[in-house]
């Protein structure tokens, strides 16, 4: 036996666990990579979400596989400190990013890039020091 309203076979208790019964009053799309019927409810829909439609997480992934991610968006963050899009969902601070290029090494957790002059978004080389969590301290809390 079959749901009247979604046409999906009943479940042991014999009702519909897919639609519960109520009406579908959204629309059928097609999946932009494998071109699968996706069904697309109202409200989605009315609400300018029709970028893209897609039947699962990887039919996306798959059709953006060779389209070039974003890098090198810039924005400044409530702190003051410039971030630079490094990724997808990834962002460093600048400053980290210049002293990183300079030694030519990965930063550790404990090693701080210090502003002389106080400025967060002077990030040029001769403007930064590298400093332990210490020295850091030290150079912010003098009496």
């Amino acid at each position: 036996m079959s749901c009247p309203q979604c046409g999906r076979p009943y479940g042991k208790r014999q009702r519909c666990y897919w639609c519960k019964g109520r009406k579908r009053t959204g629309e059928e799309r097609l999946c932009l990579n494998c071109q699968a019927p996706v069904y697309r409810q109202r409200y989605m829909a009315e609400a300018g979400r029709n970028e893209g439609v897609f039947c699962s997480r990887s039919c996306k992934a798959a059709s953006h596989s060779g389209v070039e991610r974003v890098t090198g968006t810039r924005y400044v963050t409530r702190g003051g400190y410039v971030a630079i899009k490094t990724g997808i969902r990834k962002w460093q601070l600048e400053h980290r990013i210049v002293m990183e290029r300079v030694l030519r090494r990965k930063l550790h957790k404990h090693e701080h890039v210090h502003h002389r002059n106080g400025n967060k978004t002077d990030n040029r080389r001769r403007n930064l020091v590298l400093l332990t969590n210490a020295e850091h301290w030290a150079v912010h809390h003098q009496k």
